[in-house]
């Protein structure tokens, strides 16, 4: 994932600036987790992986899964909260896009009542403010922002 670098650079073509998608460094990768929504994302050891909460406001709740199953979050360098309640609640909420992410996990072997929580901007945020976290193993990460305080 590679986060190391957080900036935008603008597409110029001509000395004019063309609106659409921004340029990332490379080895950087962007994944939008909308609200209500979540994202799971495969991590490499040795990723950086920035949250970067754009509008303020949105508490976030994710899951870091080994790719044995196991969860810690120290294994990004994260203290855990227990179990991810927000997570399980937001993806067992009938949708059927919840229920497919659930069936996914339990086939793979990622068991989210196993998992280790890991919050942050539990006491509000502000438009742009970032958590930074460090991958020491390989695995699956499991974002979401559940959209509720």
């Amino acid at each position: 994932m590679g986060f190391k670098h957080r900036f935008e650079l603008v597409n110029e073509k001509s000395g004019v600036l063309v609106p659409g998608i921004p340029i990332l460094p490379h080895g950087v990768e962007r994944h939008v987790v909308p609200g209500g929504g979540s994202r799971g994302i495969s991590i490499d050891q040795g990723d950086e992986i920035s949250i970067v909460d754009k509008e303020g406001l949105q508490l976030l709740e994710m899951v870091f899964f080994a790719s044995d199953g196991s969860s810690d979050a120290g294994m990004i360098g994260a203290k855990g909260h227990g179990k991810p309640d927000k997570l399980i609640s937001l993806l067992s909420s009938g949708d059927r896009s919840g229920a497919m992410v659930l069936k996914s996990l339990r086939t793979a072997g990622f068991d989210l009542k196993h998992g280790d929580a890991v919050r942050a901007f539990e006491s509000g945020s502000r438009a742009g403010d970032t958590v930074d976290y460090f991958a020491s193993k390989d695995g699956l990460l499991v974002v979401a922002a559940p959209g509720e305080p």
